[in-house]
C-alpha cells in the first residue's frame, strides 16, 4: 500500500535549471531504489520531500519483471496523489551495481537474479514509463541525496560513504558528481588495507568491504566465536546465524570487551581510508551513512582517532566529519537528485 509522506527539507533550493526543457516547479520525479532484496518506489517534489513512497521485494524474474512492477507501484503512487496523467521532470534509479550512467546499463550486479553482464535498464524502463530515466549507482545517488538535502547542504566538495553489509561511497568534487573514466569511480570499499588479508568477493584480499563491513564484523565475531574466545556472544553460538554486526553492537553497548574491539578495528579500517582521500582530495566535509553508521560512537570515535592520528594536517583543517542524514530514504532522494541534479549542472 502506497505511503503518502509529509514533511522534510522545507528549505532546500532545485539547483539553476539549464537545457531545452526547463523543469516545472510543480513537476515532481518518480525515484526509484533498487536493491538485491527490496524494491522502494517514490514520488519527491524538487525542494526533495518524499510526498508518496511504496516498497515490495525485489521481483527475482529479471530485469522485466522489475521494470514492470516499477510501472505498477508508479500508478498506485500517482493515484494516491491524485496527479493523474501529469508530466513528472524525470525518473532516477539508484541501482546496488556498477552502472553507465551515459547508456543506462547495470552491469553485472551482485544481488539481482537473472540479470545479464550487461543490462540496458534504463532504457528498459523508458520503454515501460514512457518517461526519461536517469541512472546510477545507489551509492552515488546517495551521495548526490546527501549534497542536495542532506548533511551536505551547500557543500562543493565531500565524500560520501556507506558501511552497511557491504561499503560503497561517492563523490562530490566542485559540485559535481565524479564518475570516473568509465563510471566506477567511489567504490571505496575495495580499496585495499590489507594485501594479505581476507579474501573479498570481488576476487583480491584485504578490501575495507571485507575488513569492515556490517558482513565483516559478524564473520570475524563468528569466528572470534568458533575459537573460544571469551565474549557475551557465545549466548548465540548454537545459531550463529543470529551473529549479525547489531548483534556484535548490541554486545559492545552492553559492555563486551570483544565486540568493541571489533568496532574499534573497523572503525580504524575506514579512518585509515579516509584519511587518505583527504589527502587525495581535500573535501570540506565527509558524510557516513549505512545502517553500521547508526552504532554512533561505537563506530564514529575510533573512525576519529585514526583519522587525526594519520591525516596530513593541511587537508584536515576545517573538514567536518557528519552522520548521514536522509536515512532509509536516501535512496529515492539520491535518486531524485539524479533527476534535478541533471537538469542544473550543479549544486
Amino acid at each position: 500500500m502506497a505511503t503518502v509522506r509529509s514533511g522534510g527539507p522545507d528549505d532546500a533550493v532545485l539547483p539553476a535549471r539549464s537545457g531545452p526543457e526547463p523543469l516545472s516547479a510543480d513537476a515532481p520525479a518518480l525515484a526509484v531504489d533498487l536493491g538485491g532484496t527490496k524494491l522502494l518506489v517514490g514520488i519527491v517534489d524538487h525542494g526533495g520531500r518524499v510526498l508518496a513512497e511504496d516498497r515490495i521485494a525485489t521481483p527475482r524474474e529479471g530485469p522485466e519483471s522489475v521494470a514492470r512492477a516499477i510501472r505498477d507501484l508508479a500508478r498506485e503512487l500517482r493515484a494516491s496523489l491524485s496527479l493523474g496523467t501529469a508530466p513528472l521532470a524525470g525518473v532516477g534509479v539508484a541501482v546496488a551495481g556498477p552502472t553507465d550512467h551515459d547508456r543506462g546499463v547495470v552491469y553485472d550486479p551482485p544481488n539481482l537474479n537473472g540479470w545479464r553482464d550487461e543490462t540496458p535498464f534504463g532504457p528498459l524502463l523508458a520503454r515501460e514509463l514512457k518517461e526519461t530515466v536517469h541512472l546510477e549507482n545507489d551509492a552515488n545517488a546517495a551521495a548526490l541525496g546527501e549534497a542536495w538535502v542532506g548533511a551536505g547542504r551547500g557543500v562543493r566538495d565531500l565524500v560520501y560513504i556507506t558501511v552497511s553489509t557491504g561499503i560503497g561511497g561517492g563523490f562530490i568534487l566542485g559540485g559535481r558528481l565524479y564518475r570516473g573514466a568509465n563510471g566506477t569511480a567511489g567504490e571505496v570499499g575495495h580499496t585495499i588495507v590489507d594485501p594479505d588479508g581476507p579474501l573479498c568477493h570481488c576476487g583480491n584480499r584485504g578490501c575495507l568491504e571485507a575488513l569492515a563491513s556490517g558482513t565483516a564484523i559478524a564473520r570475524q565475531a563468528r569466528e572470534a566465536v568458533a575459537r573460544g574466545d571469551r565474549t557475551e556472544l557465545h549466548r548465540l553460538a548454537d545459531r550463529p546465524e543470529e551473529i549479525t554486526a547489531a548483534a556484535v553492537a548490541e554486545a559492545a553497548h552492553a559492555g563486551d570487551p570483544l565486540s568493541a574491539d571489533l568496532y574499534r578495528r573497523a572503525g580504524a579500517r575506514i579512518g585509515l581510508v579516509l584519511s587518505n582521500f583527504m589527502a587525495l582530495l581535500n573535501p570540506a566535509m565527509i558524510v557516513v551513512g549505512g545502517g553500521v553508521s547508526k552504532t554512533g560512537e561505537l563506530l564514529f570515535r575510533p573512525l576519529r582517532d585514526a583519522m587525526a592520528a594519520r591525516v596530513y594536517p593541511r587537508p584536515a583543517r576545517g573538514v567536518k566529519l557528519v552522520p548521514a542524514a536522509l536515512g532509509d530514504n536516501v535512496g529515492i532522494i539520491g535518486a531524485a537528485a539524479l533527476i534535478y541534479h541533471h537538469a542544473g549542472g550543479q549544486f
